[in-house]
């Protein structure tokens, strides 16, 4: 039988598309080196927003994301906070600002519902490999704050401190 007779039977089952284990291990392992970047922020925008807007599509692509019914609940109240945003800030005198602000919002918004979505495949592991990238990026953050602090090398003061304080 043809693929259109199943289809006209309603017989026809759409498979999953299979992706790779090796695009899978690619994606996680892009997704580490996002988190991990969280503590390099020389200038504005920082590494990690660029990154983590990488990974809003790499992470669905590479079939690591589900989207459980919860996470409608959840997707639908960015919907109105962004929606009402956009529309509040035609109200503006000036709206270059409010505009900046809410796609600032929208590209947070986005990033959450598609890390909760990640988490929400494997909770477990998921969260382990978040966690482990957050913890090494604040270790180096905290080491570099202490050189820069303490003036443990030439010049670490003025790139790791601010207004006398660490910063990491």
């Amino acid at each position: 039988m043809s693929a259109s007779g199943a289809i006209a039977q309603g017989r026809y089952e759409a498979r999953p598309r299979q992706i790779s284990a090796g695009i899978k291990r690619l994606a996680l392992v892009y997704l580490w080196i996002t988190v991990a970047s969280i503590a390099i922020v020389v200038s504005d925008p920082a590494p990690y927003d660029a990154l983590i807007l990488g990974a809003i599509f790499v992470l669905p692509v590479a079939g690591l994301v589900v989207f459980p019914r919860g996470l409608a609940l959840y997707l639908l109240l960015w919907t109105m906070v962004i929606a009402f945003g956009f529309i509040a800030s035609t109200q503006a005198v000036v709206i270059g600002n409010p505009l900046s602000h809410m796609a600032i919002t929208l590209y947070l918004a986005l990033s959450s519902v598609v890390i909760a979505a990640f988490v929400a495949d494997r909770p477990e592991g998921n969260t382990r490999l978040i966690m482990s990238a957050s913890l090494f990026s604040a270790t180096i953050a905290a080491i570099a704050a202490l050189i820069g602090y303490f003036a443990l090398a030439p010049g670490a003061y003025d790139l790791f401190t601010e207004f006398g304080r660490a910063r990491g």
